[in-house]
């Protein structure tokens, strides 16, 4: 390769140019719509993330200690008309990067000659990475909520990792149920490179028996009723749901049984719930979801043992607290 990638000149005021932007794009738009843009929110996302021991899921992937989190370094480049992001650790010499992730890390990563697949520096351009994608019947999206709401929120940004009550008031679920549906994934950050798209299959995305269900009850609810008629009940259920569908459509999680046993309580439960309670009380967390959810994620016990009893005493808490 020839050509010389270079540093992409950051306008002064990005954030607040960028939300400008987003203003006149839809909720959900496709890469291949609004590439350049698309781009460079991957790759603000991305940096906004690394070294974030909470956010950051490159890091595992790479073998790193955590003591080399806070140190990793990183610049928004160009390269063949591209916009890109090149990552490195000076506390690494050489990372690790598992054959699965090639696909993902572009050629400019490996130095000439290196034959046994140790780099010291990653370039991703999520554009390329689209590209692929495509190929698969894959579209890559970004859902505008989701960025203005994250690393282009002007103040208290939402951590997806963790549970919150944000997810659940804005029904983050309708718009999870929407792009699983189209077999689109949205990438704005690590959790979506490192978790979806490394091993990305289009029927494996919106395989589960339950989104047409899912879709045509968003859908009634939407045409029958205005946006702000979710009882609280109903709205802490869908958030469930939209945590087991963010499970399902990661790779390693396709299929998974224990997911659509859960999945099939929390939609009876989204059911019985649309005879809740006023929809002018604010959302309450309920405390045993930390239970449920840690429950499903536990490989060492034996889940369907222990589900019917956890998930029945979540259910009456939730309405319970209404």
């Amino acid at each position: 390769m020839s050509q010389q990638w270079r540093p992409f000149k950051i306008p002064v005021n990005v954030k607040e140019k960028l939300r400008g932007l987003l203003d006149q794009q839809p909720e959900i738009f496709r890469y291949s719509d609004q590439p350049e843009l698309a781009a460079l929110l991957a790759c603000l996302g991305i940096q906004s993330e690394l070294g974030n021991k909470e956010l950051d899921r490159l890091a595992p992937i790479l073998a790193t200690t955590p003591d080399h989190w806070s140190s990793w370094k990183n610049e928004i480049v160009q390269f063949d008309g591209q916009i890109g992001i090149r990552i490195w650790n000076p506390l690494v010499k050489e990372l690790r990067v598992p054959d699965s992730f090639h696909e993902v890390v572009h050629g400019l990563s490996f130095a000439p000659g290196n034959q046994d697949g140790a780099i010291s520096e990653l370039f991703i351009f999520p554009n390329l990475i689209a590209t692929i994608l495509a190929a698969r019947g894959i579209d890559l999206v970004i859902v505008k909520t989701w960025v203005l709401s994250t690393f282009l929120a002007e103040k208290d940004p939402v951590n997806y990792v963790r549970a919150n009550v944000w997810e659940i008031e804005n029904n983050a679920t309708r718009l999870q149920v929407e792009f699983m549906s189209q077999s689109q994934l949205p990438f704005s950050g690590l959790h979506d490179l490192v978790d979806h798209m490394i091993g990305a299959d289009p029927q494996g995305i919106c395989d589960s028996a339950y989104l047409p269900q899912l879709k045509e009850f968003f859908l009634k609810k939407t045409s029958s009723s205005s946006s702000d008629s979710w009882t609280p009940e109903e709205l802490t259920f869908s958030y469930v749901i939209g945590a087991l569908l963010d499970d399902l459509a990661q790779p390693p999680l396709y299929r998974a049984r224990r997911h659509h046993y859960l999945l099939g309580l929390a939609m009876k439960s989204l059911e019985r719930a649309k005879e809740g309670t006023s929809t002018k009380k604010s959302v309450k967390y309920p405390p045993s979801l930390n239970q449920l959810m840690a429950l499903l994620r536990n490989q060492k016990v034996d889940f369907f043992d222990q589900i019917d009893s956890i998930y029945l005493n979540f259910e009456r808490e939730v309405f319970s607290l209404y």
